[in-house]
C-alpha cells in the first residue's frame, strides 16, 4: 500500500473500535473525538471511495466537536497520539513512506492540558501517609513501582481516601487516572468526571509498552491497576495494560492492537468473561487473542501475593 486509496476503511474502522453504519459511499459512527464519551447518534463520517481518491478515507464531524476533518492518517494520529510515520505503519503501510500530509481542517478548543484533582500526593512511597502506604504494600506495590509509574495517594478532595494511579501514554502525557479506596468505601474504583475531559480509551501501563513496531510482541491485559502491576512483578519486562474496568472503549482496541499477541488475563467472573469475550471479538482480525486461565475466587494481584510463581506459570 503506497497511498490512501488502498486503505480498508471499514477494517480499518473496526480495528480502531468504532462500530458504524453504512450509507452508501459513507461509514458513519459516533465520534471518538467528543468530549464527555459516546454521542447517541453518530455525527462521524468517513468515506469508502476508493475510485475516488480525493475522498477516499476522508473524515469529517458534523457535530459539536473539536476535530472537524482530516484523513485516514490524521484519524490515527489523533487516537493513538503517533506521528505521520508511526501512524502510516499502523495502517499497514510499513514499506512505504507516508503520503504527503494534507491540511486538516480543525477547531482546537481552548482547554488545558489534563490534571489530576486537587489533593492529590505524589510522592516516594515511604513519605505516604501510614494507612495508604500500609494498603499498597498489603497488595504488593512496592517502592520502585511507585516511582517508575508515579503513583500517588489522596486525603483531601474528589480522590479522598484512595491511592491513585496516573494513566500515561507512550511518551508520558498524562491522559486520565483512576483511584482504588483505601479506606473501604462502597465503591471501590473512582475515574475522571465528564467535565475533567479524560480519555476513556487510555490503558495504564501504555508508558511501558515497547516501541511501535516488532518490539510489540506480546500484552497482558487485566482490569485493574492493581493486576497490572502484579503482573510486573511476577513476570519482569512483561508489557501489560489496565483498562480499568470491564467495558471496552474504542481507544482501548486501537492501543492493544498494536501487539502481535494478546492475553486476556480478566478476572474469572461474569465481568470478565465480558470484557474477554470483548477483547477477542474486536481483535480476532489483527492479532493472536488468548484467555489467561485464573484459579477460582483469583486475580492477578491476589495470586501474585499468593505465588508470584504460580501467576507467571498462568501467563505463560
Amino acid at each position: 500500500m503506497t497511498s490512501l486509496a488502498g486503505v480498508d476503511v471499514p477494517a480499518l474502522l473496526t480495528r480502531l473500535g468504532l462500530a458504524f453504519e453504512r450509507r452508501g459511499h459513507e461509514l458513519w459512527c459516533c465520534c471518538p473525538f467528543h468530549a464527555g464519551g459516546r454521542e447517541r447518534t453518530p455525527s462521524f463520517c468517513v468515506r469508502d471511495q476508493p475510485g475516488n481518491p480525493e475522498k477516499h478515507a476522508r473524515y469529517r464531524c458534523y457535530g459539536q466537536c473539536e476535530v472537524r476533518g482530516g484523513s485516514a492518517v490524521g484519524l490515527v494520529m489523533r487516537i493513538l497520539d503517533l506521528d505521520p510515520g508511526e501512524a502510516w505503519r499502523w495502517i499497514g503501510g510499513v514499506d512505504a513512506p507516508p503520503p504527503p500530509m494534507e491540511l486538516e481542517v480543525e477547531v482546537r478548543s481552548s482547554r488545558e492540558p489534563f490534571r489530576l484533582p486537587s489533593g492529590v500526593l505524589l510522592t516516594p512511597l515511604a513519605r505516604w501517609v501510614t494507612p495508604a502506604r500500609q494498603y499498597a504494600e498489603s497488595r504488593g506495590v512496592t517502592a520502585e513501582q511507585v516511582d517508575r509509574w508515579r503513583l500517588g495517594y489522596a486525603v483531601e478532595g474528589y480522590l479522598s481516601g484512595r491511592l491513585v494511579f496516573p494513566v500515561r501514554d507512550h511518551r508520558g502525557r498524562l491522559l486520565s487516572y483512576t483511584g482504588r479506596t483505601f479506606v473501604d468505601s462502597p465503591r471501590k474504583w473512582r475515574e475522571p468526571r465528564a467535565a475533567e475531559g479524560g480519555d476513556k480509551g487510555s490503558i495504564f501501563g501504555e508508558q511501558g509498552w515497547p516501541p511501535l513496531g516488532p518490539a510489540r510482541r506480546r500484552e497482558v491485559v487485566v482490569e485493574a491497576a492493581l493486576d497490572g502491576l502484579a503482573v510486573e512483578r511476577a513476570v519482569p519486562g512483561q508489557a501489560f495494560g489496565a483498562v480499568y474496568g470491564s467495558e471496552l472503549m474504542p481507544g482501548h482496541v486501537a492501543r492493544l492492537s498494536t501487539f502481535a499477541e494478546v492475553r486476556v488475563g480478566s478476572d474469572p467472573d461474569g465481568a470478565g468473561e465480558k470484557l474477554a469475550s470483548q477483547i477477542a471479538s474486536a481483535l480476532g482480525r489483527w492479532c493472536r487473542v488468548s484467555r489467561v486461565v485464573l484459579p477460582a475466587g483469583h486475580d492477578p494481584c491476589s495470586l501474585e501475593r499468593e505465588s508470584p510463581a504460580r501467576l507467571a506459570e498462568v501467563l505463560s
